[in-house]
């Protein structure tokens, strides 16, 4: 089906750039629209790649939680061991919901997590790798120098 996802946020971009950049050049304006047309070609650029990382999250946030059930307080434990089955895994939405519960169940669990133990260590690698991970992260601009 035309246009795709992609195509439009890339039509949006075009028409952002040709059309309204030349009216908002020299103003503050410019530069919100600049940061916000960079941020739609990243979701253009990256969307694809945004259920399958959900996918990957929520397996390795329940496998941790599940680790983790075993020496965080007892009424943390049974939150996490009542965590339903998995979403239906093409509802974006659903999948969604699913990774901000396990990620507030994690942020629960962390703060109870002595830093000295290796569930603390298994924490702290598995926050990198979903940081490395993560598709929609944009790099920011250099910084301009004042002058």
């Amino acid at each position: 089906m035309r246009p795709t996802i992609t195509e439009q946020l890339q039509g949006t971009c075009a028409v952002l750039e040709r059309v309204v950049a030349p009216e908002v050049a020299g103003t503050p304006a410019a530069e919100v629209l600049r940061d916000l047309v960079r941020n739609l070609r990243t979701l253009g650029e990256s969307w694809t790649a945004d259920l399958p990382f959900q996918h990957w999250d929520i397996r390795e946030t329940a496998a941790l939680l599940e680790r983790l059930s075993a020496i965080v307080p007892g009424p943390l434990a049974q939150r996490i061991a009542a965590v339903g089955p998995d979403p239906d895994p093409i509802d974006a939405v659903a999948v969604d919901a699913r990774a901000v519960e396990l990620r507030g169940l994690l942020a629960e669990a962390v703060r109870v997590v002595d830093t000295d133990t290796p569930e603390h260590g298994a924490v702290v690698a598995h926050l990198t790798e979903r940081t490395r991970r993560y598709p929609l992260r944009m790099v920011p601009d250099t910084p301009r120098s004042a002058g």
